[in-house]
């Protein structure tokens, strides 16, 4: 069976929700983050892995249960995935209001503007697990309210009374999300705004629409100068409007990249033992020392590309700040960089300078600027980001969009392969 380790029990109702909605079995244990050795919680644990986060184990659970629940659930587009990721960046905005006792209710007039034309957050039709995930917070706001109150956020009282009243809802509703009794029938009301006087608004539309049927009989065919400017503005407007995004689009490439590797740590490490993976033909386990109080073991895939003779004793690249990995019940602690052609028939390893200093690190040209994270966040993706743009180039120089790896000694390079991916 599965353990979900979480901190704060009401960020883990939604799960709890989607767990009984899926009959998927799991035991709850409440824990500090500190102790696991993890940057995020809740995090899901089977055979001593982790998948850690909110939304990431909702979407690891329905894979589980196959592609139909994942497709019901998270949608098969991009954008639906991307969406649900901003809507759990607004949850996490609501908890943290309530988390320090904030006045949230700006956000929750935010939220309650979002949902004017809404009956889902993402799907009109259908909810997707950005409702669940919403369900729990916004069951909590509504029941510590006045109706009065409710009456101000009409749109997410309306939300969620037909929310929880979902067959799916109701069918494995969690003792903590009890059906909130709510009454339909919202005035005028509201939090956000003033209240504005209705007889002088009304006179207002009176002479707005007088004023509008007065306009009607004077309007005037524009003349042929004036459609010839109209078109020339709205000429500029899209050009301009492609040089903005054209612009944008320069920036992130530029950008993402130099923030990625204040993040990443890459090091010189040397290889003292090689041995052959106990369960995988194609792996080999090394012992590699990066000048730390103990040498760290890694599994690679390069067996049948090199003797063990070959490897000891090697100046090597290793990533060492990403989250220790199991491979084929083999833990691996680091991985090595390598380059490899296009049908992978060719691979040889990244070496630094000889004569580099064991565990320095190793840097892209002059885009590295602070000290890295001592473990990556895997959703922020800054290695997977990172791996897109490294290759050999025409001198066999490991680089990145022209920046050379190097050491304080010199460049990093592969022994023969040029213009090759770098993995």
């Amino acid at each position: 069976m599965s353990i979900l380790f979480f901190k704060d029990p009401q960020t883990i109702l939604s799960l709890k929700t989607f767990f009984q909605i899926l009959s998927f079995q799991v035991k709850y244990v409440q824990e500090n983050p500190e102790n696991l050795q993890l940057p995020l919680l809740p995090a899901l644990e089977k055979n001593d892995e982790y998948v850690q986060g909110e939304e990431a184990i909702a979407l690891h659970v329905a894979t589980l249960k196959g592609k139909k629940i994942v497709s019901k659930w998270f949608g098969t587009k991009k954008e639906t995935r991307s969406e649900i990721t901003q809507w759990s960046e607004f949850v996490g905005k609501l908890r943290k209001g309530l988390a320090e006792k904030a006045d949230i209710k700006p956000v929750l007039g935010e939220l309650n503007q979002k949902l004017s034309d809404r009956v889902f957050l993402i799907n009109g039709s259908e909810p997707t697990f950005a409702d669940l995930m919403l369900y729990p917070i916004v069951h909590l706001l509504i029941a510590q309210i006045g109706e009065q109150q409710r009456n101000g956020f009409c749109n997410v009282t309306r939300y969620l009374n037909h929310l929880q009243n979902l067959e799916i809802i109701t069918k494995y509703r969690i003792k903590e999300l009890p059906l909130i009794p709510i009454q339909i029938g919202f005035q005028s009301e509201s939090l956000i705004k003033p209240k504005v006087k209705q007889q002088p608004q009304k006179k207002n539309q009176q002479q707005q629409q007088q004023q509008q049927k007065g306009n009607k009989g004077k309007r005037q065919k524009p003349t042929q100068e004036e459609i010839q400017r109209l078109r020339e503005q709205k000429k500029q407007q899209q050009q301009k409007k492609k040089q903005n995004n054209q612009q944008q689009q320069q920036k992130k490439v530029v950008e993402l990249p130099t923030d990625c590797f204040n993040h990443v740590n890459l090091q010189v490490g040397k290889i003292i033992k090689v041995e052959n993976h106990p369960n995988a033909d194609s792996l080999l386990i090394e012992t590699i020392d990066f000048g730390e109080e103990e040498p760290r073991q890694v599994v690679s895939g390069i067996r049948k590309f090199f003797k063990h003779e070959e490897l000891v004793g090697k100046l090597i690249v290793c990533i060492t700040n990403l989250k220790k990995s199991k491979l084929r019940q083999v833990w691996s602690y680091a991985m090595i960089l390598a380059a490899s052609n296009s049908d992978h028939t060719q691979v040889e390893i990244i070496e630094p300078p000889q004569g580099s200093k064991v565990g320095e690190r190793v840097l892209i040209g002059d885009l590295i600027t602070t000290e890295p994270d001592r473990l990556l966040n895997p959703k922020r993706k800054y290695w997977r980001t990172l791996q897109m743009g490294l290759k050999t180039n025409e001198s066999a120089v490991a680089t990145f969009d022209g920046n050379p790896l190097k050491t304080s000694l010199g460049v990093c390079k592969a022994k023969s392969l040029t213009n090759c991916k770098i993995k």
